[in-house]
């Protein structure tokens, strides 16, 4: 039942609403600065988007990037590969909508069983949104790959490397959206289990301390960007 709803509620509002699927609303345009920061990097190195953000002339900024560099990067490694071609900025959003599936369905197996794999999958894989999303340039499905990629790895690696390994995981989904910290909330139920029983608060412990310092240290690096770094006093407007 709750999927059937899930399924009415997105086809009504991409179908049945004012909404083309080149704006959504508006939604859809921070597709230039992720186009064009990826073209920077490859071009120049550094991550420009050449746009002035009307939401920044009120703000102290030192850069035209508003996101953390993930999505760039994976654009600009479509663009490295197959050239300046419209199909190539989806690339980044067709494989993360694949891996999307994959990890959703490796995830719900692991924890679940196989039933529960195959209908968790079937509803991300015509999810109408999800399916919308893979067809553009957006992060979207970047940094949902990432973060469910980074929940895979840690469901899998061996339990003598959780407290350790672990933080490099879900730091990686970080460099693709600053909320994927918030996935350290689950993961943490589940590592709980995982984590041999003898030494769970000392391996918890080691698991929170390098989060934090792994954390601090990633965006105090020069290729950090976004919201996080916006507001920086000094900064011409």
């Amino acid at each position: 039942v709750c999927t059937v709803l899930l399924f009415l509620m997105g086809f009504w509002s991409i179908g049945f609403k004012p909404m083309p699927v080149t704006s959504l609303g508006h939604a859809l345009n921070d597709q230039v600065g992720f186009v064009s920061g990826g073209r920077a990097l490859v071009e120049g190195g550094q991550i420009n988007t050449h746009w002035i953000l009307p939401s920044t002339l009120g703000q102290k900024t030192k850069t035209q990037v508003l996101y953390v560099p993930g999505h760039y990067y994976a654009m600009a490694v479509a663009f490295k590969l197959f050239g300046y071609h419209p199909w190539a900025e989806l690339i980044p959003s067709l494989l993360g909508f694949i891996l999307l599936v994959c990890g959703v369905y490796l995830i719900a197996e692991n924890l679940f069983g196989k039933d529960s794999a195959l209908g968790s999958a079937v509803i991300v894989l015509f999810f109408p949104y999800l399916l919308l999303f893979s067809l553009t340039s957006m992060a979207e499905l970047t940094v949902l790959a990432s973060a469910v990629t980074a929940f895979v790895f840690c469901l899998w690696v061996p339990r003598s490397w959780v407290s350790i390994v672990g933080p490099v995981f879900i730091l990686f989904a970080v460099c693709f959206r600053e909320t994927s910290i918030l996935i350290v909330l689950p993961l943490l139920g589940v590592l709980w289990n995982r984590i041999d029983s003898s030494k769970k608060w000392q391996n918890l412990g080691v698991l929170s301390f390098t989060l934090v310092a792994g954390c601090y240290l990633l965006f105090q690096g020069p290729q950090m960007y976004g919201r996080l770094m916006m507001k920086t006093e000094g900064a011409e407007r």
